[in-house]
């Protein structure tokens, strides 16, 4: 049984129920599917996303961005 949390997303569909992630003090990056209609449970571990940092890489990357913000103070 996945532990009690909040901040979780999920959705039912084709009699499954299928929950995503959630809270409750520690963040979980983890898969739960409850299949109504069968007793079997099943539980998959999904790696952590990297999506912050690859977006994080293209933004700073000037050949990749055409938008390049330099922050620092002006000197005369």
């Amino acid at each position: 049984m996945p532990k009690a949390r909040r901040r979780h997303s999920t959705v039912f569909i084709a009699s499954s129920l299928i929950m995503f992630g959630g809270f409750d003090g520690n963040f979980y990056n983890d898969l739960h599917i409850l299949h109504t209609n069968k007793l079997a449970k099943e539980r998959i571990l999904v790696s952590k996303s990297t999506l912050h940092l690859d977006l994080a890489s293209t933004v700073n990357e000037s050949e990749l961005s055409d938008i390049e913000f330099i922050l620092g103070t002006e000197s005369d």
